[in-house]
């Protein structure tokens, strides 16, 4: 009910520090409506065009992950660099506690995303197999 949350969360990681909260507030609402409503009815809608293909999205992988990683690309290319990139430090806050939540998210995610399908049988190995691959990609990348 409450995953374009979750998704425009995930957004604003991409411009972090760079907008101010009334323009925030004004994306998030028309991204959510404009963006994530009619995927959301695409894949989880009885009527849906990728419903009807038979997809299948574990933890709104393709709703809420897919949109909002394309919505935070979208966000970065147009707000474009951070003032200060390569003339001040950004470091963390606290390296320690960004590789910790990293990896309990992680290990988090194995269990959510297997666990989607039920039962403990070839679809959620492949969800799981699933799951560390794209980690794994994004670390790489």
């Amino acid at each position: 009910m409450f995953l374009w949350l979750a998704a425009c969360a995930l957004i604003t990681g991409a411009f972090a520090e760079r907008k101010r909260f009334k323009a925030f507030v004004l994306f998030t609402l028309l991204w959510a409506t404009f963006v994530y409503d009619p995927i959301a009815h695409w894949v989880w809608g009885t009527g849906g065009w990728l419903h009807n293909l038979g997809t299948l999205d574990f933890a709104g992988g393709t709703v809420v992950h897919i949109s909002s990683g394309a919505g935070a690309l979208v966000a970065a290319i147009v707000l474009g660099k951070r003032k200060g990139l390569g003339k001040e430090a950004m470091d963390p806050h606290d390296m320690t506690m960004v590789v910790l939540g990293a990896a309990l998210l992680w290990f988090g995610w194995f269990g959510f995303n297997a666990g989607s399908a039920l039962t403990s049988g070839g679809l959620a190995a492949q969800a799981f197999v699933n799951t560390n691959t794209a980690t794994a990609m994004a670390a790489l990348t």
